[in-house]
């Protein structure tokens, strides 16, 4: 018994002992801080990414609907395309404006207003409901402004304004930030006559 005695006490001089436990432990908890920080960083990245996605398919939703209101605006679809083709009614004295500025139709739209949101806010609403669950918790809001202008921004009297920029801007955490301007140009202003 004695010798198991003595060879159990000197066992303990290959065990780690007080320094190397509290270096273990230092360097163990150095390397959970920096993961944590690495993991966290690499998670707000991801949620910044999917934010960015959430608002440009808001917007891309926005235009492709104005887009097509405005290619049906002043259609008149034919009831036989046998003798007569569908053609564009801009010859009436309500339309006549629209020949000048294309800005006198786009506020007309079914869709354009309203022209500042905050993407599910709402969700008994076709516009407020939830599409991207990356918008809970954090409200941003979106608001679309129409610029028009004549082509190639030339400044001549008898130039009518058919190009509609339309510039989207995103209010996020007390910031407004310039988001994107989409160009739109409507069919129908061909079909208008030289004189606007």
């Amino acid at each position: 018994m004695r010798k198991s005695i003595v060879k159990f006490a000197n066992k303990h001089d290959d065990a780690f002992g007080l320094t190397e436990s509290i270096i273990s432990i230092l360097l163990l908890s150095l390397v959970v801080s920096y993961a944590t920080v690495f993991i966290s960083k690499r998670l707000q990245i991801i949620h910044n990414a999917n934010l960015i996605s959430a608002i440009n398919d808001e917007i891309y939703r926005d235009t492709q609907k104005l887009k097509f209101e405005l290619w049906r605006e002043h259609l008149v679809i034919s009831k036989n395309s046998a003798l007569v083709s569908s053609f564009y009614d801009v010859n009436t004295p309500a339309n006549r404006k629209y020949c000048s500025d294309i800005g006198n139709t786009l506020p007309l739209l079914p869709s354009w207003n309203p022209t500042k949101w905050t993407p599910n806010e709402d969700n008994n609403t076709v516009s407020g409901q939830l599409r991207n669950s990356i918008f809970k918790g954090k409200p941003i809001t979106i608001t679309r402004k129409l610029e028009t202008s004549s082509p190639f921004d030339l400044n001549y009297t008898h130039l009518d304004k058919s190009l509609a920029k339309l510039v989207y801007i995103v209010d996020f955490k007390g910031i407004s930030k310039v988001w994107s301007s989409i160009d739109l140009v409507s069919d129908a202003h061909s079909w208008c006559d030289a004189n606007g």
